[in-house]
């Protein structure tokens, strides 16, 4: 149901991706970011369409949609307040739902229990800030 909704809200986005390459097409000057919308909203269908076949062995394409839509939501939030946020509460509820259902929800945030912790504490140096306060002068 949610993928024919994707296909129905999101199809002319999606299209743009094509039909923005030919002369003919309406916007011109906006030709450049609405072919970068479309393949992006495009990916974004895609990764949500690959959950319908063998879900418990597409973890990352669930990962992909939530890390987008989640990001979508923040940023748009940030940059245009919380009413034009809100319009993409219709994508972010369903991929929340579709995440609290999938049958290979735990394996969606990697645990860390079977990780060498050598490994872990490099990678927590490597984190570390490394640059120096400025020293006062005297």
């Amino acid at each position: 149901m949610f993928v024919a909704f994707l296909l129905f809200a999101l199809g002319e986005a999606m299209a743009m991706v094509v039909t923005a390459w030919f002369g003919g097409y309406a916007f011109p000057i906006h030709r450049v970011h609405h072919i970068m919308i479309g393949g992006t909203l495009a990916v974004f269908a895609a990764t949500i369409v690959v959950q319908l076949y063998r879900p418990t062995k597409h973890v990352g394409a669930l990962q992909a949609a939530l890390a987008f839509i989640i990001a979508a939501f923040v940023l748009t939030a940030i940059a245009s307040g919380l009413a034009a946020a809100g319009e993409l509460l219709v994508f972010l509820v369903p991929v929340v739902l579709i995440t609290l259902l999938h049958p290979a929800r735990s394996e969606l945030v990697p645990r860390l229990k079977g990780a060498d912790r050598r490994v872990l504490a490099i990678a927590a140096v490597g984190a570390m800030d490394s640059r120096r306060s400025p020293s006062p002068s005297s």
